[in-house]
């Protein structure tokens, strides 16, 4: 067969702007509704807890070993109750300056990543800060 290049589809993924604003590990007790210009991605560590979406009228749970993410400009309510902890991911995926690649979507996606996925990001959290935890996170 030799090789098929897909110069359009590189040509994309080239010309996407991945801007990452927030790495994190949340542990805290909240109820509160807000709306963020990026996008969010959230693994699920330990305890229950739950997700509005207002904008698309979907209510998620949100629990241990599955992630969920939240494009931009939702109108989200979260409870977070005790013992809740997730890692966090606040991004933007921009195929032109200012446009986000997930703009206009309304649906929050909940999804199993996976015990390996898991396992490594909870990895790098624990990596001291230096360019290790630079690569493994942009791997």
């Amino acid at each position: 067969m030799g090789l098929v290049r897909h110069d359009e589809l590189t040509r994309l993924f080239r010309d996407l702007e991945w801007n990452f604003s927030e790495f994190g590990e949340a542990g805290f007790t909240w109820h509160g509704r807000n709306s963020y210009g990026f996008n969010r991605l959230f693994l699920i560590r330990e305890g229950e807890g739950s997700l509005m979406n207002h904008s698309a009228g979907e209510s998620l749970r949100l629990e241990p070993g599955f992630a969920c993410f939240m494009p931009p400009q939702l109108d989200l309510e979260f409870d977070f109750p005790a013992g809740f902890r997730f890692f966090s991911f606040h991004f933007r995926v921009e195929v032109m300056p200012g446009v986000d690649l997930f703009s206009g979507k309304t649906d929050c996606v909940r999804f199993d990543p996976g015990e390996e996925t898991m396992r490594e990001v909870a990895g790098i959290a624990a990596f001291q800060p230096g360019w290790s935890s630079f690569f493994a996170l942009h791997r």
